[in-house]
C-alpha cells in the first residue's frame, strides 16, 4: 500500500510539472504573439503616417500648380486682351514675359563685352541659375522686326542647366555673330522648371540647316512667343526665372 501511494504521488507530481511547463509555454507563446501584434501595429501606423504625409505634400503641390496655372492663364488672357497701342511694341511681349517670372528663381547672365562689332563679334554669355532647369535665350533684334530663339537650336538642344553651375554659351561647335543693323539688342534669358515645346513656335522643327527659330515680331508672332513660354508650350510646371540684358551692335 505504501509503495502504491508513493507511485501515485510521483505521478501526480509529474502531472503538475507538465501542467506548469505547458502553462509557461503557452504564456511565452502569448507574449511572443503580443509582441508581433504590437510590432505589426506600429509598422501599420508608421505606414499610414507616411502615406498621409505624402498625400498632404501631393495636395499642396497640386494647389501650387493650380495657382501657377491660373496665374499663367490670367497673364495670357491679359496679353491677348491688351489694347492695340500696347501690342504694337514688340518689346512689350518680352517685358510681359519678364514680369511673369518667379522672382525666387534667380537667373544671372554675365557678358564678356557690352557691345558687339557687326559681322565680327559673336554673342557670348555665361548663365547661372539658383535652380536647375532648362535655359532659353530669346533675342529681339536691334531692328525690332523679329524674335530669335538663340538657344536651344538645331546645333545644340542640350539646354539643361544645374543649380549654381555656370553654363557658357555658345558651346565650341556653334556660334552666333552680331548681324546688325546698328542699335540695341534685347536679350531675355529664361530658366524654366520644365522644358517648353518648340513646335509651338513657327519653324519649330529645327535642324543643322536651319538651326535658329525666327518668330516675326508681328501681333501673331508675339502671341506665339507668349504661348511658347506660359501657354501651350508649357510641359509640366509653368514656373521660370528670368533676367534681362541688352547688347549694343556697332559698326
Amino acid at each position: 500500500m505504501q509503495e502504491g501511494a508513493r507511485v501515485e504521488a510521483e505521478r501526480a507530481r509529474l502531472e503538475r510539472e507538465r501542467a506548469e511547463a505547458e502553462k509557461q509555454r503557452l504564456e511565452r507563446a502569448r507574449i511572443a504573439a503580443e509582441k508581433q501584434r504590437l510590432a505589426a501595429a506600429r509598422a501599420e501606423a508608421e505606414k499610414q503616417r507616411l502615406a498621409a504625409e505624402r498625400a498632404e505634400a501631393a495636395r499642396r503641390e497640386q494647389e501650387q500648380l493650380a495657382e501657377l496655372a491660373a496665374q499663367a492663364a490670367a497673364a495670357q488672357a491679359a496679353v491677348q486682351a491688351a489694347t492695340p497701342a500696347v501690342e504694337l511694341g514688340p518689346l512689350a511681349a518680352l517685358k510681359d514675359l519678364y514680369a511673369q517670372r518667379d522672382v525666387r528663381r534667380s537667373v544671372k547672365v554675365a557678358l564678356p563685352r557690352p557691345s558687339l562689332r557687326i559681322d565680327r563679334d559673336p554673342f557670348e554669355m555665361t548663365v547661372t541659375s539658383s535652380q536647375a532647369g532648362h535655359v532659353y535665350v530669346l533675342l529681339l533684334g536691334s531692328d525690332e522686326t523679329s524674335f530669335y530663339l538663340l538657344f536651344p537650336n538645331g546645333l545644340d538642344q542640350n539646354n539643361r542647366i544645374e543649380a549654381n553651375t555656370p553654363m557658357k554659351l555658345p558651346r565650341p561647335h556653334w556660334a552666333v555673330n552680331a548681324a546688325g543693323p546698328a542699335g540695341t539688342d534685347q536679350l531675355l534669358v529664361l530658366v524654366t522648371e520644365t522644358p517648353r515645346k518648340l513646335k509651338v513656335l513657327p519653324g519649330g522643327a529645327i535642324n543643322a540647316n536651319t538651326p535658329f527659330i525666327l518668330t516675326p515680331a508681328t501681333l501673331a508672332g508675339r502671341r506665339q512667343l507668349v504661348d511658347f513660354i506660359i501657354g501651350a508650350g508649357v510641359s509640366g510646371s509653368a514656373r521660370y526665372g528670368a533676367t534681362w540684358v541688352t547688347v549694343k551692335e556697332v559698326p
